[in-house]
């Protein structure tokens, strides 16, 4: 876990990096300089051309970290393995756009109750949608070839700076409402427009096919798994967009914004995870193709591990202080009614990582058509859900339901691993965080006094908790990762030794 350690440890960094920045601009600069429903479309716009992107792909970012292994080969430069990544993106992208364009009307009146905004930048989804898509294949590209750093800084880092100067703009007139929508639009292909760049700086591929590798088994293989991620993407996207799509249906653009800013805060609690997963992803693969079922045991436990432990750090770090949050965000009165969409979303993201790397283990098997049967049961239980749960409790609903599927999926996953590998990714330490949880979150709110500053009770709060946080999980030992990485902070000296991580 040494390299995996290493190169999650610089990406979670980054992703921190981007994440006070993303912080900045949906804690500050949104409420400051926008309207909770200019917040709300622009979260709407975003989903819908997340979702053409996806669907669009093929199924190419899923495949890229399946079949690389089969293309990897240094001196021939990985046998044009980069021209077909980008070539079937670029027909589905066609095929889907026009798609879209067709049923237009029909979109827009789905969200009939704000639709002014949505009808006049609307055919903003398809630059948006082809920056998404290009800026996903090329991040799923690098990662296979061990380079995550730079394509988490294009999309952690640079896309925020880019919206955070445009917010700026239109806050201080200098640009308009017209103009806002393009620089938003401008700061996602900045971010792609990134990593095409570096890609193109490794030179350690070719845009020239190669025959040698393509042979008529392997191409029935990838078809046979590009239309399963697309049938499996199909289910998987209505479970993950559901909830923001119907919030916009059935309530407005102001919840949705609402709802968008808390969901937000929610996901920075999963960056650590996100971060492992990534560099996990071909070593997992590796293991699974060698037949390696002690490393994939190890890998396994060594993921539920940690990134439980770090996403339990970040998820009671912001539980304790989400008061003080609301309170020190600019109008934050007009959002505190989310403070519930993040428990419940934040709280699944802590199960969710406890469980590990069950979907990548299954997803990069022979038994990856099992996420089919998963995210069909759960596009149903999300749609069933939101249905009764949003007008009975608004954007809390969205939020039981989305936890809801988020629960369900990962025990579906953890059972059929067991059941095929006989491999599990709890141990003692995920009872240990647990526990290490509880008793933070039980000192905060029973014995530590609330503070009438709001930014001095969130300092001190944050201060005391992190300490108990890394105390306890040091001298428990939770994980010898963790322990090592922390160790090696401690006696750093220099900028030097910090890049040697």
């Amino acid at each position: 876990m040494g390299v995996v350690i290493r190169q999650s440890f610089k990406a979670t960094v980054i992703s921190y990096i981007g994440a006070v920045l993303g912080y900045i601009n949906l804690l500050f600069l949104y409420p400051l300089c926008l309207t909770p429903e200019l917040i709300g479309f622009t979260r709407l716009i975003v989903e819908i051309a997340t979702l053409l992107a996806w669907f669009s792909q093929l199924g190419i970012s899923n495949a890229i970290v399946r079949f690389f292994p089969l293309f990897n080969n240094v001196q021939k430069r990985h046998n044009g393995f980069l021209f077909y990544i980008t070539t079937l993106p670029f027909i589905g992208f066609i095929i889907f756009g026009i798609v879209i364009i067709v049923f237009k009307s029909a979109i827009i009146h789905y969200f009939n109750s704000d639709s002014n905004l949505i009808y006049t930048y609307f055919y903003y989804v398809l630059p948006i949608a082809f920056f998404i898509i290009y800026s996903s294949v090329t991040e799923a590209y690098s990662s296979v070839l061990m380079r995550i750093v730079v394509p988490r800084i294009a999309k952690e880092v640079v896309l925020r700076i880019v919206i955070m100067i445009v917010i700026l703009l239109y806050h201080f007139k200098y640009i308009d409402q017209n103009k806002l929508i393009v620089g938003f639009t401008l700061a996602y292909g900045s971010a792609t427009c990134v990593n095409l760049f570096y890609i193109l700086k490794i030179q350690l591929s070719s845009f020239t096919p190669s025959s040698e590798v393509l042979t008529r088994k392997t191409s029935k293989s990838i078809v046979s798994y590009l239309l399963y991620i697309l049938l499996t993407g199909l289910g998987g996207n209505v479970v993950s967009k559901i909830d923001i799509f119907m919030v916009s249906s059935k309530l407005n653009l102001r919840e949705t914004g609402i709802f968008s800013l808390a969901f937000f805060m929610a996901m920075v609690i999963e960056l650590p995870s996100r971060s492992l997963l990534q560099i996990l992803s071909p070593i997992t693969s590796k293991a699974i193709a060698d037949n390696d079922n002690e490393r994939l045991n190890q890998l396994y436990k060594k993921s539920s591990t940690n990134q439980m432990l770090l996403t339990t750090f970040v998820f009671v770090l912001l539980w304790i202080n989400i008061d003080n949050v609301f309170k020190i965000m600019p109008n934050g009165y007009l959002y505190q009614s989310g403070v519930w969409v993040m428990f419940f979303i934040g709280l699944s993201k802590v199960f969710d990582a406890a469980t590990g790397i069950n979907i990548v283990i299954i997803n990069n098997s022979k038994y990856y058509y099992f996420g089919l049967f998963v995210v069909f049961f759960l596009a149903t239980n999300a749609i069933v859900l939101n249905y009764y749960l949003i007008p009975m409790y608004g954007i809390t609903g969205a939020a039981i339901t989305t936890a809801s599927s988020i629960l369900l999926s990962n025990i579906l996953y953890v059972i059929f691993v067991w059941t095929k590998f006989r491999i599990h990714p709890f141990t003692l330490a995920t009872l240990k965080t647990i526990c290490l949880m509880l008793v933070v979150l039980t000192l905060n709110f029973y014995v530590l006094p609330c503070l009438n500053n709001p930014i001095f009770d969130l300092l001190v709060r944050g201060v005391v908790s992190g300490t108990i946080l890394l105390f306890i999980s040091y001298y428990w030992n939770i994980s010898t990762d963790f322990n090592a990485v922390l160790l090696k902070i401690v006696k750093m000296r220099s900028l030097k030794q910090i890049q040697g991580l």
